[in-house]
């Protein structure tokens, strides 16, 4: 029995005993939740028409944010009106924030029309309810991670003191909206 062992302890110096080292390899993932994005998206412009002049006192235009009718007072009101609208998109939306800027006037050149914003809001783009005065900012909420919002709004209101000596022309301006979410 001695003699097999020193055989092997011969042979395994002979040929040499194998070293074995080692290293480990570390293996790692971090796991988040998708960023939030939004956007606005569906835009159309809102669109009084075209009002005449009134021979005498003031007249003024209409377009109901909720609805998207026009009415009139003091002047005939003809062509297309529109109603202006967007929406907000989201994924993975818990909170979003909607920026206004409202122009105070439509302009040509350098005449003058006033103009009183109105902003209409809906979660199922079907019903709107119009909100308080000419909001600068609207938050609304949406269902967090895995998930998607969308929530609708209109723009209308009131273009007035039109009257006879109004210069004609096509009066312009524009209502800057933005989003933000998390």
């Amino acid at each position: 029995m001695f003699r097999i062992f020193s055989l092997l302890f011969l042979f395994s110096v002979l040929l040499g005993t194998p070293v074995v080292r080692g290293q480990s390899i570390s293996a790692s993932i971090t796991i988040q939740n998708p960023s939030a994005s939004c956007s606005i998206a569906g835009t159309q412009a809102l669109a009084f028409g075209t009002l005449t002049r009134p021979s005498t006192g003031a007249a003024s235009v209409t377009v109901s944010e909720t609805t998207g009718t026009r009415t009139s007072t003091g002047g005939t009101a003809s062509g297309a009106s529109a109603v202006g609208q967007f929406r907000v998109e989201g994924d993975h939306v818990s909170s979003f924030a909607v920026s206004l800027t409202w122009p105070a006037q439509l302009r040509s050149g350098a005449n003058p029309l006033a103009y009183a914003g109105k902003l209409a809001s809906s979660s199922n783009g079907t019903t709107y309810t119009s909100l308080t005065g000419k909001p600068t900012r609207v938050t609304g909420s949406g269902g967090g991670v895995f998930t998607t919002v969308t929530s609708y709004y209109r723009i209308g209101g009131a273009i007035s003191g039109i009257s006879r000596t109004t210069p004609v022309g096509t009066y312009t301006a524009s209502v800057t909206v933005s989003v933000t979410c998390s």
